[in-house]
């Protein structure tokens, strides 16, 4: 078969953004996630950063696009604008201090007050269990079971269950009949202007002859 006649491989490209207080470790499990290596400086997020990864998953090429958001007030504002281009949340606390815990109540009302969808997908993170925790894993199992979403423990210093998380999260996110009809139109214009980029082609080759 002619090479040119073989339709380009267009990765599936999945939004998700990580949200949770500011000294819950979300760029350090970004860094993890995205380079694998610790985020030693641990510098805060000043806005917003964006974070890509490729991934292979079942076979298929994907592009994981992660919006890291300032916990901070001030920046509240720019964090629940993204969660509208949200297909998944990441949300994180530090088993460290149970006032991060605490604030994830907020957090999931900020989510759904933003992204009205039933079915958001979102992961919950008990970060930094590397180190002396302040709160049990049951209490965080049970909240999780309560708000219905999955809960993982990591941490970004030892690597722990990074991977595994947001994979479960990307995979959780590709299967739902959303992403599936935005995807299917998202390719079909794509495969239209690569179509009309070869064909302009053709045409500057066939007036160079």
């Amino acid at each position: 078969m002619d090479s040119t006649s073989k339709k380009p491989i267009i990765p599936d490209i999945v939004q998700l953004i990580i949200v949770g207080e500011s000294v819950v470790g979300k760029s350090s499990i970004l860094c993890q996630y995205t380079e694998n290596k610790f985020n030693v400086n641990g510098i805060s997020t000043n806005g917003i950063d964006l974070y890509i990864k490729n991934e292979v998953l079942n076979g298929v090429p994907i592009q994981v696009k992660i919006w890291d958001t300032a916990g901070q007030e001030r920046f509240q504002s720019q964090t629940n604008s993204m969660f509208k281009k949200a297909d998944g949340v990441i949300l994180v606390y530090d088993v460290t201090k149970p006032e991060t815990f605490e604030s994830l109540k907020n957090w999931l009302n900020s989510i759904h007050s933003n992204k009205k969808d039933s079915n958001l997908k979102i992961i919950l993170l008990g970060n930094k269990i590397d180190l002396q925790r302040e709160v049990s894993m049951n209490e965080a199992k049970a909240f999780a079971n309560e708000n219905k979403v999955e809960y993982f423990e990591t941490s970004a210093m030892k690597n722990t269950n990074i991977n595994e998380s947001i994979q479960f999260l990307v995979n959780a996110v590709i299967h739902t009949s959303e992403y599936k009809l935005r995807k299917e139109k998202m390719n079909a214009f794509k495969l239209e202007e690569q179509s009309k980029k070869t064909e302009k082609e053709k045409e500057k080759n066939c007036c160079k002859n």
